[in-house]
């Protein structure tokens, strides 16, 4: 897959989660952008912290002499799925739903990124696997 092709790819989640961010509620802003600073500080410490372990490279990536994370991923993609997340969250739901929720959550990133890491030069797993992806994504 050619290096351009894998840029247009990151321009196209800027573009979605950028878009994910502009159509929150009004109402619910003050709460997203909490939450999204939030799950950014999360990200940021263990997407290092796997990174500089050597689990995990982005071969392609955005900032490459300031980070050896992926900043579309680490910043925005994740922060923005934990706002829906959290928005939608089904408080009053039965524990399977709630559980059901969490799982979807948790699918929701482990899903395109085995694809991704299957597919592209994007990110490639060194010592990582799918599945903790989906443990630590189960913790946030």
């Amino acid at each position: 897959m050619s290096i351009g092709w894998q840029y247009g790819f990151l321009g196209f989640v800027y573009l979605s989660g950028i878009t994910g961010l502009v159509v929150i509620p009004a109402r619910r802003r003050r709460e997203a952008y909490a939450v999204f600073m939030f799950q950014n500080m999360l990200a940021w410490l263990l997407g290092l912290v796997v990174v500089e372990a050597g689990w995990l490279v982005y071969p392609v990536r955005e900032l490459a002499k300031s980070s050896s994370t992926s900043f579309v991923f680490e910043y925005l993609c994740y922060p923005v799925v934990a706002v829906y997340y959290n928005l939608y969250y089904p408080e009053k739901s039965s524990a399977a739903v709630k559980l059901g929720w969490c799982a979807l959550f948790a699918a929701s990133i482990t899903i395109p990124e085995y694809l991704i890491e299957t597919h592209t030069n994007l990110v490639k797993y060194t010592g990582w696997k799918w599945y903790w992806t989906t443990i630590s994504i189960s913790f946030h």
